[in-house]
């Protein structure tokens, strides 16, 4: 699984739920990071919307186009409507840190 984010603080408290809950993850503090990855290798990311140099989306269409079938969500604060809105018509956006939770759960049921 991939969590990317660029704040180091929020991956830590990603890497802790996912680790109780018995998963592994690759991490990402970029968009640059995240696309040095290999998505054949992953079974389901976790993408903040703005990664500074970047956007969860540049990320998310670059896993689609090598491995179409993975399963991804958002996981951001919410702070740009327009890019939210434009996240959110592609896959489910939760809004951090109060849905972090809901994160694990989804990744659970997948």
């Amino acid at each position: 699984m991939l969590v990317a984010d660029d704040s180091p603080v929020v991956r830590a408290a990603l890497r802790r739920a996912l680790a109780a809950a018995g998963f592994e993850a690759l991490e990402a503090g970029s968009l640059e990071e995240a696309r040095a990855i290999d998505a054949s290798q992953l079974f389901a990311a976790v993408l903040d919307l703005d990664l500074g140099d970047g956007t969860g989306l540049d990320v998310a269409r670059a896993l689609s186009a090598a491995h179409p079938s993975l399963p991804y969500v958002f996981f951001s604060s919410g702070d740009d409507p327009p890019l939210t809105a434009e996240a959110r018509s592609q896959a489910h956006v939760f809004i951090k840190p109060r849905e972090l939770d809901r994160v694990v759960a989804w990744l659970q049921a997948l």
